[in-house]
């Protein structure tokens, strides 16, 4: 299963440690590199499923249920408000009772991206740091998950305008 970033670009794989991850995974990483733990993730129940690797101590609340990319079915606002309200309180002790740690992604950490061309690939490995290891894919790798993450998105910016050859 793939699981697609929202950072616009559409139809790009991205695999953590050999993990399958969207945008949550990659910012986990900014979040171990300072040692801040991950407290409460809102949002559908795709988006809870796929952070559950990285902070599975973390208070999940459910506020819609994805349809399609564009389309989802949310609760009532007043209803989601209360889901996380209830939600945050319960993040907040766990956090000062030192239950909920920082995300455990395992460094030096490897993010393989597969994009849709090989152009996009070729342009992707120009970013300081990343290497093409596949007609389609970059890999970056190193112990700073910081400086992961700023490749990342330096690669996924500079890689839009090779998005149309």
């Amino acid at each position: 299963m793939k699981i697609y970033l929202s950072f616009d670009m559409e139809g790009v794989a991205v695999r953590l440690n050999g993990d399958h991850v969207g945008e949550s995974g990659i910012n986990a990483l900014v979040a171990r590199h300072h040692g801040v733990p991950i407290a409460l993730i809102t949002g559908d129940s795709v988006t809870l499923a796929e952070t559950r690797g990285f902070p599975p101590d973390s208070v999940g609340v459910v506020t819609k249920e994805s349809i399609t990319r564009f389309a989802a079915q949310n609760l009532h606002p007043e209803q989601a408000r209360e889901l996380i309200r209830a939600g945050a309180g319960r993040a907040v002790r766990a956090v000062a009772a030192g239950r909920i740690a920082p995300p455990r992604i395992k460094l030096p950490a490897r993010l393989e991206i597969d994009f849709q061309t090989a152009d996009m690939a070729e342009v992707g490995s120009w970013v300081k740091g990343a290497e093409r290891t596949g007609t389609r894919t970059v890999t970056i790798a190193g112990a700073d998950g910081a400086t992961l993450y700023r490749s990342f998105v330096a690669l996924t910016y500079i890689t839009r305008q090779a998005g149309g050859r």
